[in-house]
C-alpha cells in the first residue's frame, strides 16, 4: 500500500480512505479487469451468429492469455481477496459480476443454441474454475518448475494456453452434449 501511495502521490492514509484493505484495492483491480474482460469478449463474440466450441474456446483462451494479470489474480480471488474483505464490498463486487456474468450467458446462449436461459451463466461458472485451476497448475513456484524441468516429470508440465484451449473445448461441447442429451430425456 506504502508504494502503490508513493507512486499514484497519496499519502497511505488516504489510500486507505478510498480502500479500507489491500485486499479491497485488489478486488478493486479485480473488477476492473474483468470490466475490460467482458467487454473484450462481447466485442469478439457480437460479430458470429454461430461458432463451434473449438473455434469459442480459441477466442476466450485468446482474450485470457492476454491478460495474464486477471488469470493471476482470479486464482487469488476466492482464497485470499474475498475471505479478507467486508460484507459490502462482497455484496457490491458480487452484483457487479452478476451483471457482467448475465449478459455474457446470454451471448453464449445465443452462440450454443444447446444451451437454455440461464445456462450461459453455468457455463461461466464452470469456465472460471477451469481458468482459477489451470492457472494455478501452471503457474508453479520457482523450485518446482526446475523440478518439472527433470526429463521423467515431463509428463507433469503444463502450458497455460494450450491447457485452457483443451479444457474449455471440451467444456463447451460436453455442454452442448449434455443438455442435448437432458432434453432427448424429457421428450
Amino acid at each position: 500500500m506504502a508504494r502503490l501511495a508513493k507512486k499514484i502521490g497519496l499519502a497511505k492514509g488516504t489510500l486507505y480512505l478510498y480502500f479500507p484493505s489491500k485486499e479491497s484495492l485488489f478486488l478493486a483491480v479485480v473488477q476492473r479487469s474483468l470490466d475490460a474482460w467482458f467487454t473484450a469478449v462481447g466485442e469478439r463474440l457480437s460479430c458470429h451468429a454461430f461458432i463451434d466450441p473449438d473455434a469459442l474456446a480459441r477466442e476466450l483462451t485468446e482474450t485470457l492469455v492476454e491478460r495474464p494479470r486477471l488469470t493471476r489474480l482470479l486464482a487469488l480471488l476466492h482464497p485470499v481477496l474475498e475471505r479478507n474483505i467486508g460484507e459490502e464490498d462482497a455484496f457490491a463486487f458480487k452484483v457487479f459480476l452478476a451483471k457482467k456474468m448475465g449478459r455474457a450467458g446470454i451471448e453464449f446462449e445465443r452462440l450454443i443454441p444447446a444451451l437454455e436461459p440461464g445456462q450461459g451463466v453455468r457455463l461461466l461458472l464452470h469456465m472460471h474454475a477451469l481458468v482459477v485451476g489451470l492457472r494455478q497448475a501452471s503457474d508453479p513456484s520457482p523450485a518446482v518448475e526446475r523440478a518439472l524441468e527433470r526429463p521423467e516429470l515431463r509428463d507433469l508440465r503444463m502450458d497455460f494456453q494450450v491447457e485452457l484451449c483443451a479444457a474449455l473445448s471440451a467444456l463447451f461441447r460436453g455442454f452442448g452434449a449434455a443438455l442435448q442429451a437432458q432434453g432427448e430425456t424429457r421428450q
